[in-house]
Parts: C-alpha cells; structure tokens; sequence
C-alpha cells in the first residue's frame, strides 16, 4: 500500500498513516519500546469525545501524566506533540465522517471539535491536501486510481 501510494500522486495524510503503521508494527515484532498503556486509554477516551475542547492540561489529566511526561512519551511514541495527536484524530474522523455521512461541513466541524468552518477548512486542505467539500466529493481518496484500489 506504501508503495502504492508513493508512486502515485502522494497524499500526505495517507503516507503518514502508513508509515505510522509501519513503524509500530516494525517496533512490535522487534519488542522495542510498546506503546504506554496510558496513552491507548486517553487517546480512546478523547476519540470518544473529539468534540470536547481538549487542552493540554486536560490531555494530561486524563492520562494521569505530566503535560511535560506526556509531550515527551507523544513524542517518542506518536512522533508529535499531544496537541497535533489530537488534532490528527479530529480530521481523521472528520474524513470518515465527509465520506459516510450527507452532514453539512460546519457540522463535522463542530463535531469534531474546530470553533469555526474556516479553521476547519484550513486545516483539513494542510491534511489531506484538498478542501473538505473536494475530498466529499471524491469517489476514491486524492492519490487512489481504479487501478491501484486494493
């Protein structure tokens, strides 16, 4: 799928996912550095509730972390910070969202937790590199032909 995606007109957000994929599969079958049980149990609760206005204090609580010990493991684990995590899950679940449900944008906005359709729509085309109501209407994701669906 990497390579798939590679050779064809890149999407950023996808090779990023992939290559995330990866590499925690790579750390799995090497044994090295598993994922802090607490970071799977806030990043669950906070994809339950993406809606709720996170801040990094918060992050922290519910991790029962520091904000520092919790940047650091994000770090080392998820290769950004908390902050970017969450709103790498936001616009993920707003992608599927785009895709699976007739909503309206500002909608998905709100659900997703973004003040505002125009900060949403900025960061939605930094992304996936094209604006919410392009990737909606799209058949197949940016970087996907018929040929190379799999």
């Amino acid at each position: 799928m990497l390579a798939r995606e590679a050779s064809g007109a890149a999407q950023p957000a996808v090779l990023q996912a992939l290559a995330t994929v990866l590499e925690a599969q790579a750390r799995r079958l090497a044994g090295a550095d598993p994922l802090d049980a607490r970071l799977w149990r806030l990043w669950e609760q906070v994809e339950s509730d993406l809606g709720r206005d996170w801040t990094g204090s918060a992050l922290a609580r519910v991790a029962a972390l520091s904000e520092e010990h919790l940047r650091r493991l994000c770090h080392r684990h998820l290769h950004r910070s908390p902050m970017a995590h969450l709103t790498h899950l936001r616009l993920q679940r707003a992608g599927t969202l785009l895709r699976s449900t007739p909503a309206k944008i500002e909608d998905i906005a709100v659900r997703v937790g973004f003040a505002g359709v125009y900060s949403f729509s900025a960061a939605f085309k930094r992304w996936s590199g094209v604006p919410p109501s392009e990737y909606r209407s799209r058949e197949t994701p940016p970087g996907v032909t018929e040929s190379n669906r799999a």
